[in-house]
């Protein structure tokens, strides 16, 4: 499950590169539900390295 919201995000930030390179602006919006995935996404990452080094 954390792989795949991993390659989400990756695919989602992959279209606001593009989008910024062709020079169309990013939907704030969409940027922060982003920045709001990512967070989460990588809180669960850490909890994830916490049970491993245990």
């Amino acid at each position: 499950e954390l792989v795949k919201e991993l390659k989400r995000i990756g695919n989602n930030l992959n279209q606001l590169t593009r989008s910024i390179h062709t020079g169309d602006l990013p939907n704030i919006r969409e940027v922060e539900k982003m920045n709001k995935d990512l967070e989460i996404v990588w809180n669960e990452v850490i909890r994830a390295l916490r049970k491993v080094n245990k």
